[in-house]
């Protein structure tokens, strides 16, 4: 999260939420106060008290580093809403600090706004995220969100007859499902799955896979959920107030950058869907995502299910030998979770979005080294394969390393016996549940991240792994 572009001092906000959080067995008010870095964006302190003097005097102590002390050092200037100027200046002269620090009157940003309304969804319980959307992230959600209110698309959608989705959001490729819930007893909604996690529980949206997340539209929507619609645009004459959330635990979270990003455009694709009649034939559209970048997806109804348990999937085709071209060098590595996203910078993810892929730890990774000219059509040919996971089979009385896709299977190279490196990466793989990832990368370069070419983040289980479910 960047800062407002006010320069070096502190940004500081204040909220009433009377009514939303309460102290048992008491009838006492409940204010929160929140300090920002305004060059950084860091939040400083944040703190709730029953009036707004003591909640404003705490949150300065502990941004100031001496929470248990009166305030003694702030930074030259700090900035505050008109309505909290005058009392912020009241309680500097308390300190002795009025004429060291400049008080500014500065609206309050949308960002900083977002910031304190997440703050308090996570004291409401609501798991915090590290990458929240941009304001013009946030913003393109709630028109999105606002136009599939309006249009009742429950009334024409049941929640057992899923969508399948193909998104891409600039470099962000990746296959979902998407039910429209409401035409059950459920709230009205939209929730996206990643396909590879399986179809999920109809109209149970707590029971949605990690990597998941979720429009849902309810009449009495908690005070953060409704505060920053409204900033958005949701009209107040709007029965239903949106909530957005990510769905990775036992509990919602807030919902991501990422996630924000691709749920617009699942938004959109089900309009678009709709509107075409809602055939059987796919339905393919494009928008220009709010940072310039175009977001393209395809719609169709899902295939029918086979009968097997969630959370499996038939993967077959014709296995073909032309993905690699001659020199290419095959290897096993692993990468920190925490890498994960960063490398999404240079590449396509396809399959299991990369929040769902692992909870924590490495993951394994099967690496395509080609020369440069290569690396690229090697790339764009799986994207548009649908990688699937990397799997060994049996051919002639060979054991082959295939890469299993939608459709097709490419064979890499023949597995030697005993070799070590194979074995680690697939045992690697059966502790991450399945999920690991294919990469493409100049040979030369590589392991520099401008060397990657493409990721695609992959959850495939062995027939007797435990964790297949």
């Amino acid at each position: 999260m960047g800062g407002s572009g006010l320069g070096p001092g502190w940004v500081i906000l204040q909220r009433d939420l009377t009514g939303m959080i309460t102290v048992p067995d008491s009838d006492r008010r409940v204010v929160a106060t929140l300090v920002r870095d305004a060059r950084t964006g860091e939040v400083l302190g944040a703190r709730l008290a029953e009036d707004e003097d003591r909640s404003l005097v705490q949150a300065l102590q502990l941004a100031s580093g001496r929470p248990d002390l009166p305030v003694q050092e702030l930074p030259c200037r700090v900035w505050c809403a008109p309505a909290l100027a005058e009392r912020l200046r009241r309680q500097l002269g308390l300190f002795e600090l009025a004429a060291e620090v400049e008080v500014v009157e500065h609206p309050v940003d949308d960002e900083a706004e977002d910031i304190l309304d997440a703050h308090v969804a996570h004291l409401g319980g609501r798991a915090a995220v590290a990458s929240p959307p941009a304001p013009e992230d946030r913003h393109r959600l709630y028109t999105e969100a606002l136009a599939f209110a309006r249009a009742h698309p429950w009334e024409r959608l049941s929640e057992d007859a899923p969508l399948a989705l193909e998104l891409r959001a600039g470099s962000d490729t990746g296959s979902w499902l998407v039910r429209v819930m409401g035409s059950g007893d459920t709230r009205p909604g939209l929730l996206l799955t990643p396909s590879a996690a399986g179809r999920g529980t109809p109209g149970d949206p707590t029971a949605a896979p990690p990597g998941s997340c979720a429009l849902l539209l309810n009449a009495a929507a908690i005070p953060p959920d409704a505060d920053r619609a409204r900033r958005h645009g949701w009209p107040e004459v709007e029965p239903l107030i949106p909530s957005l959330l990510a769905l990775d635990g036992e509990e919602p979270g807030e919902i991501d950058g990422r996630r924000s990003r691709l749920l617009a455009l699942a938004l959109g694709a089900v309009a678009a869907h709709l509107e075409a009649g809602a055939a059987g034939a796919p339905t393919r559209g494009e928008a220009t995502l709010p940072d310039g970048r175009r977001g393209r997806y395809t719609v169709s109804p899902a295939p029918a299910g086979s009968g097997a348990p969630a959370g499996l999937r038939e993967a077959s085709g014709e296995l073909v030998a032309d993905l690699l071209p001659d020199g290419a060098v095959i290897g096993f590595g692993s990468v920190p979770r925490s890498a994960v996203d960063g490398l999404g910078t240079t590449a396509a993810w396809h399959g299991a979005s990369p929040e769902g892929m692992s909870a924590g730890g490495d993951l394994p990774v099967l690496i395509l080294g080609v020369d440069a000219a290569a690396a690229g059509v090697v790339a764009a040919r799986l994207a548009e394969a649908h990688p699937v996971g990397v799997a060994l089979a049996r051919r002639e009385q060979r054991e082959l390393v295939t890469l299993i896709c939608d459709g097709s299977v490419f064979g890499l190279t023949e597995a030697r016996t005993g070799d070590e490196s194979l074995a680690l990466f697939l045992r690697r793989r059966e502790a991450a549940d399945g999920a690991h990832l294919v990469m493409v990368a100049d040979l030369a370069g590589f392991p520099d991240l401008d060397s990657i070419s493409g990721v695609f983040g992959c959850v495939l289980r062995d027939a007797a792994s435990p964790g297949r479910r």
